[in-house]
């Protein structure tokens, strides 16, 4: 059909393989470098820019490499801008809750969330083309989707706080 984003690696399984393996490694070495933390914050703070980084990056890549952008950041720069520096704030919300969660109470739920969101995202970002392009993309998954999976990843921290203290008691 016109105007609808088709996958970036041509094929939907290729573009789920793909998307699982990056969320796998990304969360996995997230969660695995909790111990060489001794502060909580800083651990959430640096988890979340090394996962906003590489879902930048992902974004940038994947209409550069494959398609092209519908909002040329040389013609729109304040609007590029202003974008991708909201979707990279976004984005490190998205990791660095989850992150915070683990470290401070080992909660595991907020991270399986923080999988499933990332899948989510990685899949969506591995589409190009349609009538919006790469930048109402992200705007998209800034402003509409990502809020509900981290609202989503702090219900399941609190599921799981609430589970242990009915396990502890």
């Amino acid at each position: 059909m016109p105007g609808t984003p088709h996958h970036a690696l041509g094929d939907p399984r290729l573009t789920a393989i793909a998307t699982t393996v990056l969320a796998a490694v990304v969360v996995g070495s997230l969660a695995s470098v909790e111990s060489r933390f001794a502060d909580r914050n800083e651990y959430a703070a640096a988890g979340g820019f090394a996962y906003a980084v590489v879902y930048i990056a992902l974004w940038a890549a994947v209409p550069a490499i494959f398609w092209h952008f519908a909002v040329n950041p040389m013609a729109e720069p304040l609007l590029f801008a202003g974008i991708v520096g909201f979707g990279s704030l976004v984005l490190f919300a998205q990791a660095a809750l989850p992150l915070y969660l683990y470290s401070r109470w080992t909660l595991r739920l907020p991270v399986v969330g923080l999988f499933v969101v990332s899948w989510v995202c990685g899949y969506l970002f591995f589409r190009v083309g349609g009538e919006s392009g790469a930048t109402f993309t992200l705007f998209l998954w800034s402003a509409m989707l990502a809020p509900v999976g981290i609202v989503a990843i702090g219900g399941l921290g609190t599921i799981e706080r609430r589970l242990r203290g009915i396990v502890d008691s």
